[in-house]
């Protein structure tokens, strides 16, 4: 993936690479696990299978907005899988 995100809260970056290894929530993983593959303790497999997921949901959001920028607070309940402050800054980098 050639895309990189970064992860901005209070002018402090919380996280810069590849959205693949964003920080997500254990319990949304758990919840997608289960939701997914009917398993609460998700093998890596399964893991690497929900963090593409939840990839294709924060790019598809960008898409859909035109923006390079979002603001997690404006989009808490569709991003609400990543493991950062509400008022985080997203930037997508290409």
């Amino acid at each position: 993936m050639k895309q990189k995100v970064i992860l901005t809260h209070d002018n402090e970056v919380l996280f810069e690479g590849n959205p693949l290894n964003l920080p997500f929530k254990e319990a949304s993983i758990k919840e997608k696990s289960i939701e997914l593959f009917d398993d609460e303790d998700p093998c890596m497999i399964h893991q690497s299978h929900i963090a593409r997921e939840f990839v294709q949901t924060l790019m598809a959001t960008f898409k859909e907005h035109e923006v390079n920028e979002l603001n997690l607070s404006d989009f808490k309940d569709t991003l609400d899988f990543i493991n950062v402050p509400n008022d985080t800054l997203i930037k997508l980098k290409r």
